[in-house]
């Protein structure tokens, strides 16, 4: 096999029941010169004799197995075994559009771009709607996932050589915010970045069973402990000050869910940024607040803040 142009990685647990959708949206790809790579992060169920069926049925697919070590070890398992110059990541249970990567590569290739991302639908039980991740800088890029929810990877196609000239790898302590630090170090250390203002990828919310599901509480102490490692990566490259109005919106997040959980925890734990709890809480659109803080939606908080608020400068 001729050496691919992009390694798309797939870390697979518990997914048995999407795994197909998954695969067969990469395997119906435009774009053809691609090596697949699973890692079955020993699964329980048949997902890992899944992955192996399909490698017999199509040369570019790859598959490991290993003991379970999380999805930051399998991400990571797949990044030294990818042979392309590009990478890309896809959860197992979510899937992508048939001309994802030809239109990311091709935006890419345009702009002599290092990283390519895209504006991807979220699959709720209930309904379905479009995130907007468009940027026209990559300055603008950097700064809305230093402040919000959705530091995510599988929503960019990413060049090799970030991952391995600056030895970026997923933190294996975090069960939670991995994507967050991970996003904040490719932005900044890519030289230029491109948006496509297309939904290309399916995020699926329906599964409870994914890699990726963790305790609320767990995760929301991941969270804190991944800002904490962007504080000290931005302040290493001497960007804390830059994007210091950021990351105040960025702690606040972390630390919603303890609000209802552990109110003097939630207090004492980046005091500077319990302003913007009364800047909503004083906001015309004070109930709605409340019903999204009651359910701890970050994503819609972030939007509200930003958008409805509009508040003054940090």
């Amino acid at each position: 096999m001729n050496t691919p142009l992009i390694s798309i990685i797939i870390p697979v647990y518990k997914a048995e029941k999407y795994l197909h959708c998954c695969v067969d949206s990469v395997l119906a790809q435009s774009f053809t010169n691609f090596e697949l790579i699973l890692i079955d992060d020993g699964s329980p169920d048949n997902s890992g004799t899944i992955c192996d069926e399909y490698a017999k049925q199509d040369r570019r697919i790859k598959v490991f197995h290993q003991e379970n070590q999380g999805v930051s070890a399998a991400r990571n398992l797949g990044i030294e075994q990818a042979k392309g110059e590009w990478i890309a990541f896809i959860d197992s249970d979510d899937w992508v559009e048939n001309t994802m990567y030809e239109e990311m590569y091709h935006a890419a290739s345009l702009a002599n771009a290092d990283i390519a991302g895209c504006n991807f639908w979220e699959i709720l039980p209930t309904h379905a709607s479009v995130i907007n991740t468009f940027y026209t800088s990559q300055s603008l890029f950097l700064a809305d996932i230093i402040s919000s929810n959705w530091g995510v990877v599988w929503k960019l196609l990413i060049k090799k050589y970030l991952f391995t000239d600056y030895k970026i790898r997923f933190p294996q302590n975090l069960n939670g915010g991995e994507d967050y630090l991970v996003c904040v170090q490719l932005l900044v250390k890519a030289k230029q970045t491109i948006c496509i203002n297309k939904p290309l990828y399916h995020y699926n919310r329906c599964n409870g069973q994914s890699i990726i599901t963790t305790s609320t509480l767990t995760n929301t102490y991941d969270q804190i402990k991944a800002t904490d490692l962007v504080i000290y990566f931005l302040q290493k490259e001497g960007l804390l000050e830059k994007f210091s109005s950021e990351i105040k919106i960025r702690q606040f997040h972390a630390k919603l869910p303890l609000l209802t959980q552990n109110p003097k925890e939630w207090k004492k734990l980046y005091p500077q940024s319990n302003f913007l709890y009364k800047e909503l809480l004083n906001s015309p659109k004070s109930k709605l607040f409340a019903f999204l803080l009651l359910h701890c939606n970050s994503s819609l908080i972030n939007f509200f803040y930003k958008r409805l608020i509009k508040p003054k400068a940090i």
